[in-house]
């Protein structure tokens, strides 16, 4: 498959860059490459992402980036760009994260091990490649970001987003804003920070990684530049023909935090939708109900949250069932 970008649509539009994506026998990509026609001075006109998949075909396990040039007589600068190794205990749990040299990929240069509450990213510790510990953060993606949680120095960022759960800004205790971001509706950065683990949809879990250019989000891994999953429906095309289709219903208005279904930010909304749903409005009690969610179970969390688990029934007869934790 490919999947080619132009500048503006119409006569005379000019061809940007097309993206080639390699599938194995069960229809999961080992290789995506781009090529970029006029690429910017110092830039290189191809680019490309390995892919290595864990026993079970699904689970991506190993990435390594790739960049060179070609005047025709053959391939010249090629270059590894980055490598990083993941490990899971779940569809979102994933626990490791190790970025590795770029040439021997053996070798980790620092390696970041996520603890989780449930689905929910809880801590990360990163230790370089002489086991020290050289970062230690606890996360509620969506509210906060505390640095160095268990010392009396801890300070707390907080998390700005907007209706989709896609962080904005980020701002310190006096209110002052920094690492400012925006995003298009399906994901791609417009402009701000270089990167933001919990940037586009982060509220609601979706994870990116410095250098690699797709986003963890559940089950699967998701693709911003072509608005679509890399990887099958793990259901195969029991709620569609399209297995790679990112979510069925407009992406100003929907996300899918685990990979499998969407969920419309209209009705589970992020902070402003917390707030509002302690005072009645559209995501107050009533509205929740109005759209067919019901609550199942009520219980106190270590990082002073409470959690309200919902679930609502799809037209095609099964439960969703998840957290809510801004209830």
């Amino acid at each position: 498959m490919k999947y080619a970008v132009y500048d503006a649509p119409g006569p005379g539009e000019t061809l940007v860059s097309t993206t080639y994506f390699y599938y194995n026998d069960v229809g999961n990509p080992t290789r995506i490459v781009t090529e970029t026609e006029d690429p910017e001075p110092g830039q290189p006109k191809y680019s490309a992402t390995l892919m290595n998949y864990a026993g079970n075909g699904q689970a991506v396990s190993y990435v390594m980036g790739e960049t060179w040039n070609n005047d025709g007589s053959g391939i010249a600068d090629y270059t590894q760009t980055y490598a990083r190794e993941f490990r899971y205990d779940g569809g979102r749990q994933r626990y490791m994260d190790a970025a590795l040299n770029e040439v021997l990929a053996v070798i980790e240069t620092q390696t970041d091990w996520t603890d989780y509450d449930g689905d929910e990213a809880y801590s990360t510790f990163a230790f370089d490649n002489q086991n020290d510990l050289v970062r230690f953060e606890s996360w509620e993606p969506g509210l906060a970001r505390v640095q160095q949680p268990s010392f009396p120095t801890a300070t707390a960022d907080y998390f700005h987003a907007d209706h989709l759960g896609t962080t904005r800004h980020m701002s310190v205790n006096n209110g002052d804003a920094f690492e400012p971001a925006a995003y298009t509706a399906f994901g791609e950065k417009v402009s701000g920070v270089d990167f933001a683990r919990f940037g586009y949809a982060g509220a609601y879990g979706y994870q990116a990684n410095p250098g690699f250019p797709f986003l963890h989000v559940g089950a699967r891994y998701y693709d911003p530049a072509s608005g679509r999953f890399l990887q099958r429906d793990p259901a195969g095309m029991t709620y569609g023909l399209n297995v790679y289709e990112y979510v069925g219903s407009p992406s100003t208005i929907t996300v899918d935090p685990e990979g499998l279904f969407d969920v419309e930010t209209g009705v589970v909304g992020g902070i402003a939708g917390g707030l509002a749903g302690a005072t009645g409005g559209p995501w107050s009690s009533a509205a929740w109900a109005a759209a067919g969610f019901v609550a199942c179970g009520y219980e106190k969390g270590d990082l002073r949250r409470s959690w309200l688990w919902i679930k609502r029934q799809h037209s095609h007869g099964h439960w969703d069932t998840w957290p809510c934790k801004w209830c």
